[in-house]
């Protein structure tokens, strides 16, 4: 008697999963397929916007072997790389171009004022940040305003993203602006 409701039980599990399989197999073998497709359309994606971006970076390298001019005609076909081989070159930036670019221009200029350091010193997503706060530091000691230039250089020695050359370069101009402020090196 239990071996025939054993049977039973497990005749109707089997009918339960052929009736499911039924059901969502087909379903379920389109997602696997879904998936498979979607993962090979990925990579296939990644290796061509790899190739691109090779190809462009090649293009850039062979310019700037030729020179200035040469980065600067190719400019145009280096897609994200052209506002570096503008800068590169010396030619002035597109009015489009990201802040990214347009601030590390701003920076290598000689008429950089202390306003427009402190501007993108402030902005937290440059990557010049500490850059531009040593220039600001810099343009507040040139115009004898050495309490605003040792707090820039003090939040350049405590930004962990700084470089180690800049941070060193903040504590030795910090030390030469309360030297010169009369307050000697804290």
């Amino acid at each position: 008697m239990t071996d025939l409701i054993a049977e039973s039980q497990e005749a109707l599990r089997q009918e339960r999963l052929e009736a499911l399989a039924r059901r969502w197999g087909p379903w379920a073998l389109l997602a696997a397929v879904a998936v498979v497709l979607g993962v090979v359309a990925w990579q296939g994606w990644a290796a061509a916007d790899r190739a691109a971006r090779e190809a462009r970076t090649g293009a850039y390298i062979a310019a700037a072997e030729e020179g200035p001019g040469a980065l600067a005609a190719a400019a145009d076909s280096l897609g994200p790389l052209a506002p570096l081989a503008r800068l590169t070159a010396g030619e002035p930036l597109d009015e489009d171009a990201p802040q990214m670019w347009a601030d590390l221009a701003r920076l290598g200029a000689a008429d950089l004022t202390l306003e427009q350091a402190k501007a993108i010193a402030g902005r937290t997503d440059s990557p010049w940040r500490a850059r531009a706060g040593e220039r600001a530091a810099v343009r507040a000691g040139q115009g004898g305003d050495f309490a605003a230039a040792r707090e820039f250089l003090d939040e350049i020695v405590r930004d962990p993203a700084a470089p180690g050359s800049l941070k060193a370069r903040a504590q030795d101009l910090a030390t030469l602006y309360a030297a010169q402020a009369g307050g000697g090196p804290e």
